[in-house]
């Protein structure tokens, strides 16, 4: 009897061939390729400023569009 506790990282693949289309001055689509067996993406932005990224959302598709420019 006893217990055994393991621990470790699930790492999926990174992204690959991410590409923008449909920019205007305050709003950008993104795509790239799907990840077999991946069931949804988490979007951060990236801050110049605070050198940091920000959590924006979560999506089921391998799209999103950011209509929050600056």
């Amino acid at each position: 009897s006893g217990e055994k506790v393991i621990n470790f990282d699930i790492v999926p693949d990174k992204i690959k061939n991410l590409k923008s289309s449909n920019i205007t001055c305050d709003s950008i689509n993104l795509s790239w390729d799907k990840i077999n067996g991946i069931t949804g993406y988490k979007i951060y932005k990236y801050n110049e400023k605070s050198k940091s990224y920000k959590y924006l959302t979560s999506v089921n598709k391998n799209t999103y569009t950011d209509k929050n420019l600056e």
